[in-house]
């Protein structure tokens, strides 16, 4: 399987300023060893790897295991123009690489910038692309202390409340906080965030809280996530259902994605029902690592469910077609339930399927009930009468799968790239009308 991407590449280039282009150069810093199964990670890469396409673009991780082929083959993308730069750390002993990693990474990456002829030498705008709160942290209070890096444009892309855990503040404003070590820390967090020059999110109600919370000193931008999966190139075709009828999951296997729903709702559906779960199994702190086999060992479940962990990439998208009706879930966790995007709703758009999704609000912004999906309250009975629901209406199956294959049109990588380099280019037309000095200083507490 190859990215969708790169079809629309030559398009990409047209739409922007080729010269322009070439006066970009894009350092996108990742702070796992990979290769890495976590979402986030091929997200990363993705990303980085449409950005190539028309940027100079290289992808720095603190340590590698595998070959730069062996890592394009891990995440599927093409021996293109991304380049995978390792901090040469990979001998460090994994248990001392935690404390290795938050003292000595940043500043390897630091030195390289300043230092390095390919970078300290280049004439065009340097772009930092992070996407991690330590991260954050670290470069936003750089960039005040260092003056070299006033030059550079600073994107963030945030997943969470800038890595603080809203099911403990949820409902109040946390940046109002200033008393206490945890005071101390959130303002911390904010002054570094503010030395960035653009804030970007995936979701609209991130966004606005952030906005809400730093009482409009952070104005984030939304850009939507996107699918590697070629999108059909034609509406879906749904004349019945199999039997047995496969429901289908892609993405990682946890609670905290409530995972454990779709598996409690099979106890309500007839026997003729399978659910798939295809991904990668992950324990969670404060979970019983063993509540898999709950269900595994159950006489009555066991021959309904299918599990395949951490299948190569390119046998995703058979994964997905081979499924009846695939199955969105999210639990009550805040963080989960209100800013989550999950990277398998845009694969399950794209390929024009049936999709049964939790009623939470993060998933209103992508999903409309009766439209593109059918949402479910999170109850396992209540998952399973929405199933049963669809299958008995199957003109409403073709109705949602085909309104979720329309709305997919534009869940590209090169979209999302695109997107990316307009924004930067943003920030580098409003410094080219204001100061030197006024503009590029970075934010006084």
């Amino acid at each position: 399987m190859k990215l969708s991407y790169i079809n629309s590449a030559r398009a990409l280039k047209t739409a922007l300023n080729l010269n322009d282009m070439q006066k970009l150069k894009i350092a996108y810093i990742h702070t796992m060893t990979f290769p890495n199964p976590e979402a986030n990670a091929f997200d990363a890469v993705w990303s980085a790897a449409a950005l190539s396409e028309t940027v100079d673009t290289t992808f720095f991780m603190p340590r590698v295991r595998v070959s730069a082929d062996a890592l394009r083959t891990y995440y599927g993308i093409p021996d293109l123009s991304l380049q995978f730069q390792a901090m040469y750390l990979r001998y460090f002993p994994d248990r001392f690489w935690p404390k290795f990693n938050a003292e000595y990474y940043e500043k390897a990456l630091l030195s390289l910038f300043r230092f390095h002829p390919r970078w300290m030498r280049f004439h065009g705008n340097r772009i930092l692309y992070v996407r991690d709160p330590k991260e954050v942290i670290f470069w936003g209070e750089m960039r005040k202390s260092q003056k070299w890096l006033w030059d550079w444009i600073f994107l963030y892309e945030a997943h969470t409340p800038l890595g603080l855990d809203p099911n403990q503040f949820y409902g109040d404003h946390p940046f109002d906080v200033n008393e206490g070590s945890e005071g101390q820390f959130r303002q911390r967090v904010l002054q570094a965030t503010l030395n960035f020059d653009e804030i970007i999110c995936n979701t609209q109600t991130l966004a606005d809280d952030l906005r809400a919370w730093t009482h409009s000193k952070l104005k984030p931008r939304v850009i939507r996530l996107a699918s590697p999966l070629p999108r059909l190139s034609k509406p879906p075709v749904l004349d019945s259902f199999g039997d047995p009828v496969i429901l289908g999951y892609i993405g990682t296997i946890d609670q905290y994605r409530g995972v454990n729903i779709l598996l409690d709702a099979m106890r309500y559906l007839p026997h003729n029902f399978r659910l798939r779960l295809v991904g990668r199994f992950r324990e969670e702190k404060g979970v019983d690592p063993n509540w898999l086999d709950e269900y595994t060992t159950d006489p009555e479940m066991k021959d309904r469910i299918e599990i395949r962990f951490e299948i190569p990439i390119r046998n995703v998208l058979a994964e997905i077609d081979n499924c009846d009706i695939l199955l969105q879930p999210a639990s009550k966790d805040i963080v989960d339930s209100r800013y989550a995007t999950p990277q398998k709703s845009f694969g399950y758009m794209v390929r024009g399927k049936p999709i049964v999704v939790a009623d939470v609000p993060c998933h209103k912004e992508l999903f409309q009930d009766g439209e593109n999906v059918i949402f479910y309250p999170l109850d396992p009975r209540a998952l399973a009468d929405r199933i049963l629901f669809l299958v008995k209406h199957p003109n409403l199956a073709k109705k949602i799968a085909e309104g979720a294959w329309k709305q997919s049109v534009d869940y590209t990588f090169s979209r999302r790239a695109s997107e990316i380099i307009s924004l930067a280019q943003e920030v580098i037309s409003e410094r080219s009308s204001a100061s030197r000095n006024s503009f590029r200083k970075p934010h006084e507490n």
